[in-house]
């Protein structure tokens, strides 16, 4: 078992910390003992006369040697059971271990007995940088015997950017990379590690959806990378991934996929006969589903977009290509494409250069007198007010 460790200056002159009598313990050097009288003030009561008011009670006080304090802890927060902790000790100990003052998201406490025993809590970060600075620090103790931090034969990769302790004494003392890869028991604390967090965010998801949203935007980047990097945990969380659309709702990826199927025709397509091959059509090929990256550069496109009832998700984060491209692996009946990648097939009226000739010179020469530079080229192009997803229907 640990043991308390105290450091000891020789030679040092002794030092003294007054406590209420309550709180002496029979190991204190008592130096001596002293009474503080109430203290008291002069109030005006509800008739207006003035009266004298105890505002602290009479204390009995001792003087005592001051308590050594111990350099180690050996009761730290993971040791206890949830139960026994609260959120400021959750805090403070964040605080303390990883000198962040930036209070976390939320955390897990992990406590498990068998087939293994291991402790540890994790804590979700506030992430609001780019994914690529992104560092977390997850400390792995043997018995509360610091090993190393974030050994990634223990620890899944993509659990890396959280800061947290891991407390397993089944580990083996011995970290070389060799060791731990031949260690049955270390795959088995690496799936479990992975198990609780999909459990806690899918459980959060579920019961606490407010809660969710409010955190997506900081833990998507953790999360996509996650599904990305390990199949089980995409399959525990698959059903949980949000996706923010133009009017700030989120949206899982069926009800993303379901909105769309059902928006994928003109005005045109659901009235008129002709276009029944739009439908036919539509049961075959892939759901097409439009996102954003950059609001303000494709404004344009978006509010063309609502003018017609078709929505787009915002995709604006490094991970997020990398993550469409694993969701497309992933379901190959949909398809992702960027808000203004398709204008041309799509969304363009066909029409003479002719017939735009006016609409050309009177923007170029907006363009060239606000710009100053008489050899920009403008490129004029009619956008149709209704249009249909498949190439060869036509209005």
């Amino acid at each position: 078992m640990p043991v308390e460790i105290f450091l000891s200056k020789a030679n040092a002159e002794p030092e003294y910390e007054t406590i209420e009598e309550s709180e002496l313990r029979d190991d204190d050097v008592v130096i001596e003992h002293i009474h503080e009288d109430a203290k008291t003030e002069e109030k005006e009561n509800e008739n207006g006369e003035k009266e004298i008011v105890e505002v602290s009670p009479a204390k009995e006080m001792v003087k005592i040697q001051k308590r050594p304090v111990a350099l180690n802890d050996i009761h730290p927060l993971w040791t206890k059971h949830p139960n026994e902790c609260n959120e400021d000790e959750y805090k403070d100990f964040y605080r303390k271990v990883f000198m962040d003052y930036k209070e976390p998201l939320f955390w897990i406490h992990l406590n498990m007995d068998y087939p293994f025993n291991l402790k540890g809590i994790l804590y979700f970060p506030k992430i609001n940088t780019e994914y690529d600075s992104v560092e977390g620090t997850i400390k792995l103790y043997n018995n509360q015997v610091f090993i190393a931090d974030n050994i990634k034969e223990v620890i899944p990769e993509f659990l890396m950017l959280l800061k947290g302790v891991i407390d397993c004494p089944d580990l083996p003392l011995n970290v070389s990379r060799s060791a731990l890869q031949n260690d049955g028991t270390v795959k088995k604390i690496s799936d479990y590690i992975t198990k609780k967090v999909a459990d806690k965010l899918t459980g959060m998801c579920k019961t606490a959806r407010e809660s969710y949203e409010k955190y997506w935007d900081d833990i998507s980047p953790f999360i996509k990378y996650g599904c990305i990097k390990d199949d089980k945990f995409y399959d525990r969380i698959k059903d949980c991934l949000l996706f923010k659309n133009l009017d700030g709702k989120y949206l899982t990826l069926q009800d993303f996929v379901a909105e769309n199927k059902k928006r994928r025709y003109c005005g045109s397509c659901k009235r008129n006969r002709k276009h029944r091959k739009c439908r036919r059509k539509a049961k075959k090929e892939k759901t097409v589903l439009f996102y954003v990256t950059d609001e303000v550069q494709q404004s344009q496109y978006i509010n063309l977009f609502k003018e017609q009832g078709i929505d787009a998700v915002i995709l604006k984060h490094n991970i997020d290509s990398a993550f469409i491209t694993h969701l497309e692996r992933q379901d190959d009946t949909i398809k992702f494409e960027r808000i203004d990648a398709d204008v041309n097939a799509d969304m363009k009226e066909e029409v003479s250069e002719e017939d735009l000739k006016e609409e050309k010179e009177t923007l170029t020469d907006v363009f060239h007198k606000a710009l100053n530079d008489d050899k920009l080229e403008v490129k004029v192009e009619k956008l149709k007010k209704c249009f249909c997803l498949f190439d060869d229907c036509s209005v």
